[in-house]
């Protein structure tokens, strides 16, 4: 084989090989993309929705009417969303385990939609402006305290025992920014349940 011919075939390869490789970078781009892209185009009421792990807020936020609240295209939002993992340990700890009667002891007390508020400020907060500030005004007035512990960034409510950690953090959406957390905040006096 002629050294020109080498040098040709080893040219070819070698354009292959970097059109193969750009392929493969723009396909995973795009796939990365489409969550984020996803989430950018819908609001928190659409995202709390269809995440997993998420159904016991969303069930929540239904119920109480403030899903179309979180729904607006026109306000911003920061919502602190608990797991399901954290309604039911919620539910252990005060009702036997059962999410229903936490459900209804929220409502008989006429104070869910406190504490659901009490997940959400005012426009769109980055985690470090939180995490500087340190205290957030929530959407009913009472403050958050905000920290970073053994397990990162966190949250914690009025009546929490021990901060709540930010598991999944700046989900961006189009009416806002969803931080996942661990814990239901409480700002009630859980005996008065």
């Amino acid at each position: 084989m002629s050294k020109k011919l080498f040098q040709l075939n080893i040219a070819k390869r070698s354009s292959v090989f970097l059109v193969a490789l750009l392929l493969m970078l723009f396909v995973s781009t795009a796939q990365a993309g489409g969550y984020y892209s996803y989430y950018k185009s819908h609001t928190i009421a659409d995202v709390v929705e269809s995440t997993n792990g998420l159904g016991t807020l969303a069930f929540a936020l239904n119920a109480a009417g403030l899903d179309t609240v979180l729904d607006s295209k026109r306000k911003r939002f920061t919502v602190f969303a608990p797991t399901d993992e954290a309604f039911q340990a919620l539910a252990d700890a005060l009702t036997g385990g059962d999410v229903g009667a936490l459900a209804n002891a929220l409502v008989g007390a006429d104070v869910l939609d406190d504490v659901l508020l009490y997940h959400v400020a005012d426009g769109r907060q980055s985690l470090r402006g939180l995490l500087k500030r340190g205290v957030i005004k929530t959407a009913i007035g009472e403050k958050l305290v905000s920290g970073v512990g053994n397990g990162g960034a966190n949250v914690q409510g009025i009546n929490n025992e021990t901060p709540s950690n930010i598991v999944v953090e700046g989900i961006q959406t189009r009416n806002g920014v969803i931080y996942v957390i661990d814990q239901v905040l409480i700002n009630i006096d859980p005996a008065n349940l």
